[in-house]
């Protein structure tokens, strides 16, 4: 009897036991149910653009949360890499599937709206074709007033839908201006332009444009230890009869044997001096123009124009009442000022800066032809130097023959066009 109460009394404790043990599991999982339902509710609290409470309907509902809403952040393009100054933006440098990682410098992320800047880029496609301004740190937004357009690009149309295509404004005074558009791999030198505009395609030259250079030489005999003008002098040396050693008077020419005299003949130039050669290539090629004429002495070559006010001139009685009436008054002619640029700064390579610095130098006549903005391929075909020889073989012109008669008077020369004289005349005349 006792036994069988021991096993009752054990049957007892182990089911009050079980029982202890289920509401304890139930009581503990209750809260870990209340912890996550926190935990989950927590960003619907917070996010959505400081939006409180959970029971707004637009916060929405979810395992994961309500997302921030959209209106709350703005694309900004911003750096990847620093962007030194001067730097030009070309599609390679915005990140896409097909942009090489190395090459990606550009980039959009997602602001929140309050800390997005109003002046910032939402498109990185807008970015093309300009070129920063100032120094952009890496990891910064890119601002419209950091950017300014490329002016080549600019002059053939190609920066349409670019965000820096109407910029005007000067660039930071960090440096020259054109020290920014110049290629990385050109300098800038400045060389001499025709006043006449002959060899300047008629002042139509403008920054932005390329060019070639022609140069023009003059060839001529020397002698090549004297380094002197040919034909030498001669001087015949003979034995006087007191023994002395004598010399005759130097005269130009050369000694030649003849049949008549023994001792030869001395044939002279009918000239002072021998006729030069005159040979012209074309030198350097497709050099970007920078600027044409002085630069500004503030180096602003890319800025806006800034307009002159007119101060109002004030009338007589007399010119007043005409203007009433509609009579025409008597007003001096407009004088346009004269465009005479006398300078051109280019971008050529190290070596062409040599080429044009010995030219200028050695006074050699240079002369710029201007290339289309659209070029073709067959512009950099090499060209023959052309002299007086390659205009009769190449254009077929033969020596005219001697005749028994001619016309009076002789002629001597051609007759030039010279601008010089008709700028001077067209000054004088009303």
């Amino acid at each position: 009897m006792r036994g069988r109460v021991l096993i009752l009394i054990g049957i007892i404790i182990l089911g009050g036991a079980l029982i202890a043990a289920l509401l304890l599991l139930n009581n503990g999982g209750d809260g870990d149910n209340t912890t996550t339902e926190t935990q989950t509710a927590a960003p619907s609290t917070s996010g959505g653009g400081g939006s409180s409470g959970s029971g707004n309907d637009n916060s929405g509902s979810g395992s994961g949360g309500s997302a921030p809403a959209l209106t709350d952040f703005a694309a900004v393009v911003i750096a990847l890499q620093d962007l030194p100054r001067g730097t030009l933006i070309t599609p390679e440098m915005i990140v896409s599937p097909t942009s090489s990682v190395d090459q990606a410098l550009v980039d959009v992320r997602f602001w929140p709206l309050e800390f997005a800047p109003q002046t910032s880029i939402e498109d990185p496609n807008q970015l093309v074709g300009c070129r920063t301004r100032t120094d952009v740190p890496r990891e910064s937004a890119i601002l419209v007033a950091q950017l300014v357009p490329d002016p080549q690009l600019l002059a053939s149309g190609q920066l349409t839908g670019s965000i820096c295509a109407a910029a005007a404004s000067g660039l930071s005074r960090l440096g020259s201006d054109a020290a920014l558009f110049l290629d990385p791999t050109l300098v800038g030198i400045s060389v001499p332009l025709d006043f006449t505009g002959l060899c300047q395609v008629a002042y139509g030259i403008q920054p932005g444009d390329r060019v070639d250079v022609l140069m023009s030489f003059l060839f001529i005999d020397v002698d090549e230890e004297f380094q002197t003008r040919r034909p030498n002098e001669i001087s015949i040396i003979s034995l006087l009869e007191d023994g002395s050693i004598g010399f005759t008077e130097g005269r130009p020419g050369r000694p030649e044997p003849s049949n008549v005299f023994p001792q030869g003949v001395l044939i002279s130039p009918s000239e002072t001096q021998q006729r030069p050669r005159l040979v012209t290539q074309r030198t350097i090629q497709n050099a970007p123009v920078i600027y044409v004429g002085w630069f500004p002495p503030d180096g602003i070559i890319f800025g806006a124009t800034p307009t002159t006010f007119e101060e109002p001139v004030l009338l007589d009685p007399t010119q007043a009442a005409q203007q009433q009436s509609g009579a025409p008054t008597s007003a001096a002619a407009a004088t346009p000022t004269e465009y005479i640029p006398v300078l051109m700064t280019i971008g050529v390579t190290p070596q062409d800066a040599l080429v044009l610095a010995w030219a200028i130098d050695a006074r050699i006549p240079i002369c710029y032809t201007l290339r289309p903005a659209v070029q073709d391929t067959t512009l950099n075909d090499f060209t023959e130097p052309v002299s007086l020889e390659y205009m009769l073989r190449e254009f077929g012109i033969d020596e005219p023959p001697t005749l028994p008669i001619s016309i009076e008077p002789a002629i001597t020369d051609i007759r030039r066009f010279d601008l010089s004289t008709l700028r001077t005349f067209a000054a004088l005349s009303p």
